[in-house]
C-alpha cells in the first residue's frame, strides 16, 4: 500500500483545473436499445427515455459540461473501438 501512496502516477498534479478529464460514451441508439434488450426487460418509460437521449437529453448534458467543466477534457466515444482506444492509451501513459 505505501508503494501506491508514494507512487509519482498517484500523486495529483499542482495544477488540477488542467488535468480533469470528461468520458462520455455516446454510444449509437440501436447498439444502446441492443444492449438493453439482452440484459433485460426494461419498462417503457426507459424506452422513451432511450429514443428521445439525443434531442432532449445529450444537449442538456453537453451544456452543462460546457458551463460547468469549460476547462476539461472532454472526450466523446462513439463506438466500442474508441473506448477500447482510449483506455488503452490510458493505460500506455500509465
Amino acid at each position: 500500500m505505501t508503494q501506491a501512496i508514494n507512487n509519482s502516477s498517484v500523486t495529483p498534479p499542482a495544477n488540477r483545473e488542467s488535468s480533469f478529464q470528461l468520458l462520455l460514451i455516446d454510444f449509437s441508439l440501436v447498439r444502446c436499445a441492443w444492449r438493453a434488450l439482452r440484459r433485460s426487460r426494461e419498462r417503457a418509460d426507459f424506452w422513451l427515455w432511450l429514443l428521445g437521449y439525443r434531442r432532449r437529453n445529450r444537449p442538456i448534458l453537453m451544456e452543462a459540461i460546457a458551463e460547468n467543466a469549460a476547462q476539461a477534457v472532454l472526450h466523446v466515444l462513439r463506438n466500442p473501438e474508441a473506448l477500447r482506444r482510449f483506455l488503452a492509451h490510458i493505460v500506455r501513459a500509465n
